[in-house]
């Protein structure tokens, strides 16, 4: 039996669109648990996309900081999930199996309704990261 990643992963390969259902929080609030993202072949890939690539058996789901051509002859794309401090180990443009092209979101608290309207004069990295966690942990706060 085919697993539903692996056939997402098959899917995406022929050229078929497919909608995947988000977990963790590591693009918050861009993207949270409970929402879908509609993922389409890499057919051009540009810094500030949300690109799809294996990691470990698993599909993750980060913002695209830059393509190197570097000394190895497969190009690398930096990676960083908008609210995590680090960026990614570099990924081979190879593992990339798509680009995200719309996002349906599921629950919208007015916490994360307050960070989608900031988001976009944040950068991705520890600006974006930082806010992301005072502005959660002042919600959750006043939240009691």
């Amino acid at each position: 039996m085919v697993g539903v990643r692996r056939l997402s992963e098959e899917l995406l390969a022929e050229g078929h669109t497919v909608r995947i259902h988000a977990r963790g929080r590591s693009m918050y609030p861009v993207i949270a648990g409970g929402d879908s993202v509609t993922v389409r072949l890499p057919l051009d890939l540009a810094p500030g996309d949300l690109v799809v690539y294996k990691r470990h058996g698993e599909l993750v789901c980060h913002r695209l900081v830059s393509l190197t051509g570097g000394a190895d002859p497969v190009p690398q794309c930096l990676t960083w999930g908008d609210a995590l401090l680090e960026p990614d180990r570099p990924v081979p443009v190879d593992r990339i199996v798509g680009k995200v092209v719309t996002i349906e979101r599921g629950r919208v608290s007015p916490s994360r309704r307050l960070l989608l309207l900031a988001q976009p004069v944040l950068k991705a990295g520890r600006l974006n990261a930082a806010v992301v966690s005072l502005l959660s942990g002042l919600w959750a706060l006043l939240a009691r």
